[in-house]
């Protein structure tokens, strides 16, 4: 079908210029355009489409985050991160660890020393999701610290991977919230340091700890570069697969298990929404935050210089 598709505008194309040729009256007209139709070039029809496209960045950017909490700004790490793998050999193990290392420092996120205790863990299991399914069910520590429907989403994803991580309430500062054990038995969370505006929350959210566990099953074909942008991805920001890529209007890592032809590395798209994650207030309005993903791409397509 493509093919015909082919041919039909070909012979069309090439019908379309015989004709102009032969007809110099047509000719010249067609090179008399009116001097005030807007060119490629003109810097209004040129802000127009990139205006056009942020929107289309700013709602793929909300789509793939997972919902935050009510009136709370999208979890991210605060501390500098440590990420530890497991279920590998050492050397390749370490590949991956050395590369999400350097995936975060290259969008200015800190990273910790080596001999650091591990907040990020990278699990490489046989049937994780049966394994994982059973550690919830016994109340494995592993999920201890998630709500129901925080482990509900966990198990919703339908690809090889399964994604988590613990975060806390802070305050715009990034401290740690006196409690009123008086309200219950967890007790209400008092923040005295600053009220809400329509850009900024008062509190932020501290990611704790994430998890990210591959079913093994799922490797062959993928490089340790791949897994490895994968992983910053899943543990570095609160973000879902992408499990139809036909349907995404950008490239992504995170398709990497639903596309034969998936990106070998972080993408543009991927690493704006890194770099603005952890580049702006961690009090920040979601809706803010994707804006400004969508202006960071807009300025790396064009070459031109984050703020």
């Amino acid at each position: 079908m493509k093919m015909m598709k082919m041919h039909t505008l070909s012979a069309l194309a090439l019908s379309t210029a015989l004709f102009a040729l032969s007809s110099p009256a047509m000719a010249q007209n067609s090179q008399e355009a009116p001097a005030t139709a807007p060119q490629v070039s003109d810097p209004i029809v040129v802000e127009g489409v990139r205006e056009e496209r942020r929107k289309v960045i700013r709602k793929y950017a909300d789509t793939i985050t997972r919902r935050p909490r009510v009136d709370k700004p999208v979890e991210r790490f605060l501390q500098p991160l440590c990420p530890k793998v497991s279920g590998m050999k050492e050397a390749y193990a370490k590949v991956i660890e050395n590369r999400v290392r350097a995936n975060a420092q290259a969008v200015e996120i800190n990273v910790a020393e080596a001999d650091c205790k591990p907040n990020i863990y990278i699990m490489f299991l046989r049937n994780a999701d049966e394994e994982l399914r059973m550690a919830a069910k016994n109340d494995s520590e592993l999920f201890e610290s998630l709500l129901s429907y925080q482990k509900d989403r966990v198990f919703d994803e339908t690809g090889p991977v399964r994604a988590w991580n613990y975060a806390e309430v802070r305050d715009d500062r990034g401290r740690a919230l006196a409690y009123d054990t008086s309200k219950g038995s967890r007790g209400a969370a008092i923040n005295k340091t600053a009220a809400a505006t329509r850009l900024r929350s008062p509190v932020s959210m501290e990611t704790m700890a994430a998890i990210v566990v591959f079913d093994v099953s799922a490797l062959p074909g993928r490089s340790l570069n791949q897994l490895a942008d994968y992983a910053t991805m899943r543990v570095l920001a609160p973000v879902r697969e992408v499990s139809d890529p036909s349907g995404a209007p950008f490239d992504s890592i995170l398709s990497l298990f639903a596309d034969d032809f998936a990106p070998q590395e972080l993408t543009v798209f991927d690493r704006a929404y890194l770099q603005t994650l952890y580049n702006n207030p961690a009090t920040l309005n979601p809706l803010d935050l994707y804006a400004r993903v969508a202006t960071a791409m807009d300025k790396m397509e064009n070459n031109e210089t984050l703020d």
